[in-house]
């Protein structure tokens, strides 16, 4: 027998035992900790216990769950994104599947959330991807735990059949290889544009004008990540980009976050500096591989820009929605 039953803390033990066996696997997956998960998760504005339903076994194993999570309080970073419904993840364990309980799990999120549109592991789901701070997702992509097109395709069909579809496709993971040999890029004349760049991270965070986000994250509760904002003779932003350590070992994996150039200052050659000097100063700093996500077609030129330095295709994800 199986039973529902909403997230309670005295389940901490059994809900990372079955996440950390379930998700085995994913791209970037790691062992989630309890410290992590409360955190992450349960200490996060975004949070509500009701939405957090699990499939429990009579013995208390925890075999599926479903997370599903109403608009955030319209505060601090939540209130650059629009109020939505979402469902972060659904999940049966392989030996107890085949018996409605993933069914189960989605009516019982569907029904929490009441309202339509319900999106579905998509870039702005709060709390395990990037929406909060500038922190690697649990897995997915360098910004966001999704569902891959590529290994994930029973669930998209599943989720098919009960009204889900795929919607804006083209969000792709990009990844190369770093070593010592790639040269500093040419240093633009930042007086003769009338531009400053301005180094910024964890312990010196962006105050001035344009990035409300990168400006809220702030000091990013201690969690690392370092990057340039360029701001004209205003002080106002006009372009930045920002990277984050994969992991806290020595020699691993990178990932750029952001990287922008505000409309009126594109094809002057500003992005282009910017990831290749910040390419240059991961591998100096011994990071032997970067990723970044971006979207095949809303930042064609970005893709481009990747391509042409190296990066190749590791993965698509699937934006879902239920209208």
């Amino acid at each position: 027998m199986i039973r529902l039953e909403t997230y309670h803390p005295q389940r901490t033990f059994e809900l990372l035992e079955f996440w950390n066996a379930a998700f085995t696997g994913q791209r970037n997956l790691r062992a989630l900790t309890a410290q992590e998960w409360q955190q992450r998760v349960t200490a996060a504005p975004a949070f509500d216990p009701k939405g957090l339903i699990l499939a429990v076994a009579d013995d208390g194993q925890v075999v599926g769950g479903v997370h599903a999570l109403r608009p955030a309080p319209a505060e601090g970073v939540y209130q650059l994104y629009d109020p939505r419904h979402h469902i972060a993840w659904l999940m049966v364990a392989p030996a107890w599947r085949g018996q409605g309980i993933g069914r189960r799990l989605l009516q019982a999120a569907e029904s929490w959330l009441y309202y339509c549109p319900v999106h579905f592991a998509t870039e702005t789901t709060p709390l395990y991807g990037s929406v909060e701070g500038l922190r690697p997702p649990l897995f997915g992509s360098s910004q966001r735990m999704g569902v891959s097109l590529r290994t994930d395709r029973p669930l998209i069909d599943w989720l098919a059949r009960r009204g889900y579809t795929v919607v804006e496709p083209g969000d792709v993971s990009l990844a190369r290889e770093l070593d010592g040999s790639l040269p500093p890029p040419v240093e633009p004349d930042w007086d003769a544009l009338c531009l400053l760049p301005i180094a910024v991270s964890h312990q010196q965070p962006w105050t001035g004008s344009g990035y409300d986000e990168l400006r809220l994250w702030g000091d990013n509760q201690g969690h690392p990540y370092a990057g340039v904002v360029l701001a004209d003779a205003a002080g106002v932003a006009v372009a930045r980009i920002v990277w984050i350590p994969l992991s806290a070992l020595a020699g691993s994996d990178a990932a750029i976050i952001r990287l922008d150039v505000a409309p009126k200052w594109r094809s002057r050659g500003l992005g282009s500096y910017l990831l290749d000097q910040t390419l240059h100063g991961l591998a100096s700093g011994g990071y032997s591989r970067v990723e970044v996500q971006t979207h095949l077609t809303k930042h064609a030129l970005a893709y481009a820009m990747y391509m042409r330095r190296g990066f190749t295709l590791e993965d698509a994800w699937a934006n879902l929605v239920k209208t």
